[in-house]
């Protein structure tokens, strides 16, 4: 999937420096995501550009960005990365969505880059605790409410400890001196699959435990996938909100039909080529003809399980209509030092 970046300027200087930005970040690997990065001299579309890209960047006066976003600006789990860099390049400053958006980390990189100067504000940052929202985001877990999110970080801001439960299907390592676990009744932290836990502790981190692995016909129909899709679900219980990610083979990266659905359902849709395919571990239903035709004996349980941490199939293949879905079932490995 793509990390789409706008980037803005005011001045010649500006534009010239937007090119070189440009240029550097192109290859940039961000959060597992290829990096696209879009030039845009005028900020006339600016809602439509802040509603449809990842990160937005700005060379220039902090005050000017701050005016062009203001009014779009809804909320910490929705809204973009924002980042503004000064036209010398001495300054970067992450300027909305820090954690959550990534607006902080893309700053380090940027700033990296150019040897500038990374300007973080967010108080855990300052004071060397890792936010609850950026373990969150850094282990592939959705967080429920965002208003659990400050009480949390206040408490890992005043050193009190932190209560967490994690259901069977995920595994918790990295347990600093912040996080005590907890049985389910008495904990700050849920970690589950189950969304109604949200509703029984500060803060619900909401754990996505089933990939997806997709083939199908060059041009199959965006409707006819979806409903292969969607009734592989049906039959075996599963919400669409429990689905972590959709993955396929690289000669797939810009097949509609699975691009329309990862788009729909706000999925992550990551590609992989044959050969990375071909070294994934375990028992496969082969087929020659895939082979030839890809290069690799068997693309949709190879997909759904290179992306994936332990666990197993729930779903080895299904095919039907030129259409394959295989279903992994995840045991997610969280670490509460933030290391995925």
């Amino acid at each position: 999937m793509t990390f789409k970046v706008a980037i803005y300027y005011f001045s010649n200087k500006g534009k010239e420096k937007a090119s070189v930005l440009q240029e550097a970040i192109s290859d940039v690997v961000f959060r597992n995501l290829d990096v696209e990065p879009e030039i845009m001299s005028s900020t006339d579309n600016i809602q439509d550009d802040f509603e449809n890209n990842d990160a937005l960047i700005f060379i220039g006066a902090l005050g000017i960005a701050v005016r062009k976003i203001a009014p779009f600006i809804k909320s910490k789990m929705s809204d973009p990365a924002v980042i503004v860099i000064d036209e010398t390049f001495k300054n970067v400053i992450p300027v909305l969505s820090g954690h959550i958006g990534g607006a902080n980390d893309f700053a380090r990189i940027v700033a990296d880059k150019f040897l500038a100067n990374a300007v973080i504000t967010t108080a855990t940052d300052v004071n060397g605790v890792l936010s609850i929202d950026e373990i969150a985001v850094k282990n592939g877990l959705e967080i429920s409410r965002k208003d659990g999110i400050k009480v949390i970080n206040s408490k890992l801001l005043n050193n009190e400890s932190v209560k967490v439960y994690a259901d069977e299907s995920i595994k918790i390592s990295g347990l600093s001196n912040e996080f005590t676990l907890s049985d389910r009744k008495k904990a700050d932290v849920i970690i589950s699959s189950d969304e109604r836990d949200k509703d029984s502790c500060i803060l619900h981190l909401y754990n996505k435990p089933y990939a997806l692995g997709v083939g199908c016909r060059k041009d199959t129909l965006s409707s006819i996938f979806e409903n292969v899709v969607q009734y592989v679900l049906f039959e075996n219980n599963i919400s669409i909100n429990q689905v972590s990610h959709i993955a396929s083979i690289d000669i797939k990266r810009d097949e509609k039909a699975i691009n329309d659905f990862a788009n729909k359902y706000g999925l992550k849709f990551y590609t992989y080529s044959a050969s990375e395919l071909g070294e994934v571990k375990g028992e496969f239903d082969e087929s020659e003809f895939v082979y030839k035709t890809t290069g690799v004996s068997n693309v949709s349980e190879r997909a759904a399980k290179i992306g994936s941490f332990d666990g197993e199939f729930l779903v080895k293949r299904f095919a039907t209509e030129g259409v394959t879905v295989s279903v992994f079932n995840m045991i997610r490995k969280v670490d509460l030092n933030g290391n995925s």
